[in-house]
């Protein structure tokens, strides 16, 4: 396995680990479950850019 894969893996094993909280978090501030999950994936986007 090469270092790129190995670390794309770790980044999706941490996703789906901590998936749901950051969601609910958002959730909880902006009071819409749909928007929360755009907003999360865009934060994961950005953090891997």
């Amino acid at each position: 396995m090469t270092a790129l894969a190995a670390t794309h893996r770790a980044i999706e094993a941490v996703w789906r680990i901590e998936a749901a909280s950051v969601i609910a978090g958002v959730a909880r501030l902006v009071r819409d479950v749909g928007l929360a999950e755009e907003l999360a994936q865009d934060a994961l986007v950005a953090a891997l850019e």
